[in-house]
């Protein structure tokens, strides 16, 4: 699972978000535009592949996600905090310590949260919900 940071605050110990699984985070980047010209009268095509004719796509970033706490109050308190933070102007910064890479990203598109249940023997409450995050400019790795 690794370590995920949102402006510098670890969601585990500030949101007590655990993050399951991410995805997209790895995709390699879509060009967008043309890419190359297809002249009716040549055989081949020129290809654009020099640094100012290369541009790409934004990167959509999905994070599974639990929130746990040891009360109802408390998950909710800190899944309101999370939802205040991603739904606040600008770009954020996403850290995902797996790889070691930090990315610019907006919070794209509501989250639902479902599942609101009480965890085994614990007594803690969980919920789960998927981030759906884009990188609008992203950097090739």
């Amino acid at each position: 699972m690794g370590t995920y940071r949102l402006d510098g605050l670890n969601l585990s110990s500030t949101y007590g978000v655990k993050v399951q699984q991410s995805a997209g985070n790895l995709d390699m980047l879509e060009r967008k535009g043309t890419t190359a010209q297809d002249w009716l009268d040549e055989d081949g095509e020129d290809e654009y592949v020099l640094t100012n004719d290369i541009w790409f796509k934004p990167r959509d970033i999905r994070l599974n996600c639990r929130i746990i706490g040891n009360t109802t109050t408390l998950m909710l308190s800190q899944l309101n905090a999370l939802k205040a933070v991603l739904e606040s102007p600008g770009l954020h910064t996403l850290y995902i310590g797996n790889t070691g890479v930090t990315h610019s990203i907006y919070f794209k598109a509501g989250a639902k949260v479902r599942n609101l249940v009480k965890w085994g023997v614990t007594g803690k409450f969980m919920a789960s919900f998927m981030l759906n995050l884009r990188e609008p400019t992203p950097e090739k790795q």
